[in-house]
């Protein structure tokens, strides 16, 4: 039997990731893994800093396109949640307490691993 091709236009990203690009809540583990993101779904391997919220924004309407619960009256309430948690907190390590726990429960909902289409023709 021959070998699984992968698909060269999908790629498995985690969902803090994902998250992170489609709601503007900064809730990634790793900048390696925001930028891969950003490499595959914009065909750009380096830019400028200042670049960022361009590409950011850019990310953001491909990954709501193809992952329309991310821009949803139920993802809007658990952001919601979110904030409000984060707003009773003081300090670094409780702020990260807080996302790990939230981010828990949307990789309950949604998975740990998103596969993510390619926007790069």
């Amino acid at each position: 039997m021959p070998p699984v091709r992968k698909d060269p236009k999908t790629k498995r990203f985690h969902l803090c990731d994902v998250l992170t690009l489609a709601t503007h809540y900064n809730v990634s583990v790793s900048e390696k893994g925001l930028k891969e993101l950003v490499s595959f779904l914009t065909g750009k391997k380096n830019w400028p800093n200042r670049r960022w919220p361009a590409l950011a924004h850019q990310c953001r309407h491909c990954l709501i396109k193809q992952f329309p619960q991310f821009n949803s009256p139920e993802m809007e309430c658990a952001l919601e949640d979110f904030s409000a948690r984060l707003s009773e907190i003081n300090g670094f390590i409780q702020a990260w307490i807080v996302t790990g726990r939230w981010l828990n429960e949307q990789i309950a909902k949604y998975g740990e691993y998103i596969t993510v289409e390619s926007t790069v023709k």
